[in-house]
């Protein structure tokens, strides 16, 4: 763009025009996405290698772990000053239980039963937190279900190929506000 004299007229102060190229104002941008994409690929492997097989691209489970890498992101991950978003946001940081990533638990299911003989616990898939509420975020074949209950299954049952394979719902398709 060219030099500018200062008020002082012994400094000259040189201005800067845009990057040529695109991508050359991407670098903080690129560099966060491929962090996310780090974390992502960790965990898919995590789980892939706990369930003993591999789940399609295109199976639900990953748009769930998309979602919870965001919220690992807003829990934990901190800047430069040491703290995290969610620090930043409630003055705290946070202390609450999580498990691992698509693994079977039981949760305590909401609401009023319809009967002394209806079972107050079910199985699911732990799937993530949800921010506002701290509730746990369960996959099932009928869709995701909140929970503020959940107890872990033993080692050799904490998880399951084929509790993973029959989750539906989608994130932003659920009930759930997540």
């Amino acid at each position: 763009v060219g030099a500018v004299p200062t008020a002082r007229g012994h400094r000259t102060l040189r201005l800067h025009g845009p990057p040529q190229h695109p991508h050359q104002s991407q670098g903080p941008v690129e560099a966060t996405i491929g962090v996310d994409r780090g974390i992502f690929a960790a965990n898919k492997l995590a789980l892939e290698i706990a369930i003993g097989r591999t789940l399609p691209l295109g199976h639900i489970v990953w748009s769930w772990l998309a979602r919870h890498i965001g919220w690992l992101i807003t829990c934990f991950n901190t800047a430069l000053d040491g703290l995290a978003p969610y620090q930043r946001l409630f003055g705290r940081p946070y202390s609450g239980p999580i498990c691992k990533f698509g693994e079977h638990v039981r949760y305590k299911r909401e609401g009023r039963l319809s009967g002394r003989v209806e079972a107050r616990w079910d199985l699911g898939v732990w799937l993530g937190k949800q921010l506002t509420t701290d509730e746990h975020i369960l996959g099932t074949p009928s869709g995701a279900h909140g929970s503020r209950s959940i107890e872990r299954m033993p080692a050799e049952q904490g998880f399951s190929y084929d509790a993973v394979a029959r989750i539906e719902g989608a994130p932003l398709s659920s009930h759930l506000i997540v």
